[in-house]
């Protein structure tokens, strides 16, 4: 299975809460990102959202869609959240919030295998193209989220 180790930084210009709120209310996603078709909670959790569970559909830039679930593990506020992953990518990830003057910026590092077939046959020829793909996918999500904070 091949492996991805990824880092993707965004560049926010509000505050780290409206931040936060942004990324932690991930029903909402399919609203504002283009790639995100549905999220279903699984299993609430507690207050802070640790243990929440949700399943995932994607589309991405390529004819292809990923499926998975995130159960968050770690809840500081507005500082990370950690969660693992399961289904069409299994690993686990974070995402920080780290403050600057006038910015805040969101960094998704991901630590995930891919578990479809078809995506394991050749991994030194997809691997490059999954992520470019990743790549567009969290780019789009960046203007995205910059578009929605800033109406």
């Amino acid at each position: 299975m091949p492996s991805f180790a990824l880092i993707t930084d965004w560049n926010i210009p509000v505050p780290i809460e409206r931040c936060w709120f942004s990324i932690l209310d991930t029903q909402a996603w399919s609203v504002w990102w283009d790639y995100v078709e549905k999220v279903e909670e699984l299993e609430r959790g507690d207050s802070l959202g640790l243990n929440n569970k949700r399943r995932y559909v994607w589309q991405t830039c390529l004819p292809y869609r990923l499926v998975f679930e995130l159960q968050v593990t770690e809840v500081r506020p507005y500082q990370l959240i950690r969660f693992m992953a399961n289904g069409d990518l299994q690993g686990e990830g974070c995402c920080r919030f780290i403050p600057s003057e006038k910015n805040t910026i969101i960094q998704f590092e991901w630590k995930v295998q891919t578990t479809k077939a078809w995506m394991n046959l050749c991994p030194f020829l997809v691997t490059p193209i999954f992520i470019w793909n990743h790549s567009r996918v969290m780019l789009n999500g960046e203007k995205s989220l910059i578009k929605r904070l800033s109406d």
